[in-house]
């Protein structure tokens, strides 16, 4: 949570600054806040939706729509996005063990992304009620308010980590 996140440079003066307020090291705090954060990401899990329908509702506004919507979309593709990176995650791990010891077949690593980004073009063609050219300019915009709802995400279990920790 402190490297390669949209709120790492915050997150490293906290960290620092609690460190020092301590007087603990940075791998003393780091097993405590591992602990933590497991915790509180289960438990805050249920923001990734919501968070991404703010973002879905932003760049559908111009077709009225109520929040709700974007948030029974975004909850939607949410699911279906985790229920296929599990499923493909799976049969990775079955392709790896069975026939690729050495590496990952990057057929699967492709797949990973495009069966959601069909999915992406052919939901949002739906609830837009879009024609087709729109839906491809569209789709990738699904991927990008899953991004954005993603750094959002980790940016509030950061604070609430370092809250509890």
């Amino acid at each position: 949570q402190v490297t390669m996140q949209l709120h790492s440079g915050l997150a490293k003066k906290m960290v620092r600054n609690r460190l020092e307020a301590r007087n603990t090291t940075f791998n003393e705090y780091k097993v405590i806040y591992d602990q933590s954060a497991e915790d509180v990401s289960r438990s805050l899990m249920i923001l990734n939706a919501p968070l991404m329908g703010l973002f879905v509702y932003a760049f559908s506004a111009w077709r009225r729509r109520f929040y709700y919507d974007s948030l029974l979309f975004s909850l939607h593709f949410l699911s279906f996005f985790l229920a296929s990176v599990m499923i493909l995650d799976a049969i990775n791990d079955l392709v790896t063990y069975f026939l690729a010891p050495d590496g990952i077949p990057i057929r699967l690593l492709v797949s990973g992304l495009l069966i959601p980004l069909f999915y992406g073009f052919f939901s949002i063609r739906s609830f837009l009620v879009t024609k087709i050219g729109w839906s491809f300019l569209l789709a990738p915009a699904v991927f990008i308010s899953l991004a954005l709802a993603q750094g959002l995400y980790r940016g509030i279990i950061f604070i609430f980590t370092f809250w509890v920790t």
